[in-house]
């Protein structure tokens, strides 16, 4: 550890279990002060959107269970588009 607690130190190696504790931990701590604290889902609805979300996709979640922790909307990122097999095996 360095000399912030929170921060693990990249020199350091840890075993995935002990990475995985920490993941929760952190991730935990967020779910607690996000119903704690009146959760902002107007700022985090921002964020998700800001993040590639659409509305309809965030209303599709549970109420609450955007974190404003988004990192991405993978499928709106890697620009998938829907294809048939016929598709796939004529293009080979």
């Amino acid at each position: 550890m360095t000399g912030d607690r929170k921060t693990m130190s990249l020199q350091q190696n840890f075993a995935p279990a002990d990475i995985a504790a920490k993941v929760n931990e952190r991730y935990g701590n967020y779910a607690i002060n996000a119903a704690s604290d009146g959760h902002k889902a107007d700022a985090h609805a921002d964020i998700a959107t800001a993040f590639g979300y659409t509305q309809d996709e965030l209303k599709a979640i549970p109420e609450n269970a955007n974190l404003g922790l988004s990192c991405g909307n993978p499928f709106a990122l890697a620009n998938l588009k829907e294809v048939s097999f016929e598709d796939v095996y004529t293009s080979i």
